[in-house]
This record gives C-alpha cells, sequence and structure tokens, in this order.
C-alpha cells in the first residue's frame, strides 16, 4: 500500500513531528510505501524547534565563520542535526526540478483563459409601461391602438407572457484580455514567479484585483500615451500585474517597495522607472552594513534578495519591451497600483491603511 502525505508544510512544527513518528510506524510494516511531498525548508525548521533541546542547529554561516582550521575535537561536531534525525526515516530523497518556462505557461493557461467576446450585446429596454401593464395583469395602454401588441400579453386564459429576463454582463475575471496573458508570459522564470504555487497566487489574485476594479477596467486596458517624447504608449495595468508578480515572488520585500514606490511617486511623479529601480540597489558601507533608498538597514541575506528582485525587474521591463508591452516609464502611473495590489499581500497589506500618513 502506498500512502502519499501533502501539504505538511501548513501544519506547526509538532503536528510535523506527529506525522513523521507515524510514518516511521507505517515502515515497520513491509506493505507501506510513505511518499512525503513537503518544502525540506519547513521540514528541518520544524524538527529543530520540536527538539531545539536535544538536536543541534549550525550556527549562522555568516563570512568569516568557517575561516581557520576546524578543531577535531569540538563537540559542535558530534552533535546530532535535524537532517541526520530525517535521514533516519526517508530512505529515498528526490528534490523536484524548478518549474521552467513550458511549464509555467502550461499552468498559466489552466488557470486563466483569452477573452474572445469583447462586448456582449445588449436586449432592447421594455417600455416601462408594458411592465407596469403586466404586473397588474392589464392590457398595455397605447397611444395609437386600443389593443395591447401580440408580443406582450398572453390570450385570455393562458396566464401572463413574462418580459425577457435582463441581461446582465458578468465577466469571469480570470478571462484576461490577451495583451494581459501574454504579459504574465513574461514574468514567469527565471524572472519572478518560478513556483507552481507562485502561478496560481499570481494567476488568482490577479482575477482578483480585475473584479475589483471592474469599474475601472476599459481604462486599465487603454492604451496611454507618454508624457516624455522618447517614451512609447503603455497601457496602465501592466504596473499593476508587474508590481503584483514582485510581491508574489518577494513577499517579505513588499512593504519596504510599496511604501517607497507610494511616497517617490507622489514626490516625483516624472520620475522614471529606471530611475526608481537604480535608486534601490543595495550598497554596503565601510562599516559592513547594507542599505538601499527603501530599507537604511537590512542583513547581507535581505540585501541579495533585492538585488536579485531588482535583476528581475529590470529583464522583465526590457522584455516587455521588446515584445511591444511597454510598462509605463515614469512613476506616476505605478504609484496609482500601489494601494490596490499591496492589498492582496499578507506583508505589504499591513501598510495600505499608512499610505497617505
Amino acid at each position: 500500500m502506498v500512502v502519499y502525505i501533502d501539504d505538511l508544510d501548513r501544519c506547526p512544527p509538532a503536528r510535523v513531528v506527529e506525522m513523521l513518528e507515524a510514518v516511521q510506524l507505517l515502515l515497520a510494516v513491509d506493505l507501506f510505501v510513505v511518499v512525503v511531498a513537503i518544502d525540506p525548508r519547513w521540514l528541518l525548521r520544524s524538527i529543530a524547534a520540536h527538539y531545539r533541546d536535544v538536536l543541534h542547529v549550525p550556527a549562522s554561516d555568516a563570512p568569516g565563520a568557517f575561516e581557520g582550521s576546524v578543531d577535531p575535537d569540538d563537540e559542535d561536531l558530534w552533535h546530532s542535526t535535524p537532517a541526520q534525525y530525517l535521514e533516519k526515516i526517508f530512505q529515498v530523497v528526490l528534490t523536484l526540478p524548478a518549474l521552467d518556462t513550458t511549464g509555467y505557461r502550461n499552468m498559466l493557461r489552466s488557470l486563466v483563459g483569452a477573452r474572445t467576446d469583447q462586448r456582449t450585446p445588449r436586449l432592447p429596454a421594455i417600455p416601462a409601461t408594458v411592465i407596469a401593464a403586466l404586473a397588474a395583469n392589464a392590457p398595455a395602454a397605447d397611444a395609437h391602438a386600443s389593443t395591447p401588441p401580440p408580443a406582450a400579453v398572453e390570450p385570455p386564459g393562458q396566464g401572463v407572457r413574462l418580459p425577457a429576463p435582463r441581461v446582465v454582463e458578468r465577466v469571469d475575471p480570470l478571462m484576461l484580455d490577451p495583451d494581459e496573458i501574454a504579459l504574465m508570459d513574461l514574468l514567469g522564470p527565471p524572472l519572478l514567479v518560478s513556483t507552481p504555487r507562485a502561478v496560481k497566487r499570481l494567476a488568482n489574485s490577479y482575477g482578483l484585483l480585475t473584479a475589483l476594479r471592474r469599474a475601472q477596467r476599459a481604462d486599465d486596458l487603454a492604451e496611454q500615451p507618454t508624457a516624455t517624447a522618447t517614451g512609447a504608449p503603455y497601457r496602465p495595468y501592466r504596473a499593476g500585474l508587474v508590481l503584483l508578480a514582485a510581491l508574489v515572488a518577494y513577499p517579505q520585500l513588499g512593504p519596504a517597495l510599496c511604501l517607497h514606490l507610494h511616497r517617490t511617486s507622489r514626490n516625483a511623479p516624472d520620475r522614471t522607472w529606471a530611475q526608481f529601480l537604480t535608486d534601490l540597489a543595495p550598497q554596503r558601507d565601510p562599516a559592513g552594513h547594507w542599505s538601499n533608498s527603501a530599507d537604511p538597514r537590512m542583513p547581507p541575506v535581505q540585501a541579495q534578495q533585492w538585488a536579485s528582485l531588482l535583476t528581475a525587474l529590470e529583464q522583465a521591463t526590457g522584455r516587455a519591451a521588446a515584445a511591444n508591452l511597454h510598462l509605463p516609464e515614469q512613476l506616476g502611473p505605478w504609484g496609482d497600483w500601489v494601494a490596490p495590489v499591496a492589498r492582496l499581500s499578507f506583508p505589504a497589506g499591513r501598510i495600505v491603511a499608512h499610505l497617505d500618513r
């Protein structure tokens, strides 16, 4: 019998350990094969948190931590680690390959579709006098005839024919404009969205964003001229979609990115998007501290994340321009999307209420 276990990375550490103990019991029976699908980072952290008094977690691997010779009598070399604990349970480990461009686009097509109907025809409105007459089960008044229209009222004894139901235009938020899908295709691996879960979050979040902005939908998709002489026309939605992909790929950077983008677009709306990205490049001072224009103090790991995000955004901007999907050149249109997009992210959502303070 094969037992498949998934979504352990949604469980608290104690529940993860309980499940692993159950797996170890099942493996004692010859007829059982257990397959566990889980993020190894969550698994190792759960083991370390639950058995923190027993297992040894290596210290930070900061630069210089392993310089010099290693003492073979060091106690740290003889402590059990979370990885050694897991090796006693799992006989085979298989790391799945990263999501590639083809897989990304195939998964995206399974979640969203392209609209072929840009406008739904509406039926002609029924006169109010006819509706009132039908409601009262009486002939409709006509200025030129004393008999009701034959299509309005059934013959006596046949009841009342109700007016045709009003057609209300409802568009599936996951049925997108071909221009939107083309831009989504450019935001996959190796740039921003690189995991299946992130693909689903991008598609579902953008569908919700289009539903929330249905009153502005036509303006979001309409081509706008660029104020500068060298800039190409753009569609406003593209700024929102790229910003949303950035928050999906790097949620921990979302609050600082959105807050800085909002303030800069308000104070300098004519500043270019390219200059904004250049200013966000992390810098290291002589004391070894990292910072950028959005965050005055950050650890080295976060500085590396900023560098990776900026590289992805710069490449996405270039690819979009090459595909004639130009992004807004100036920051003004970008700032309009900060609040709507930040609401769709856990970390960035907390700064929405404070944007104008």
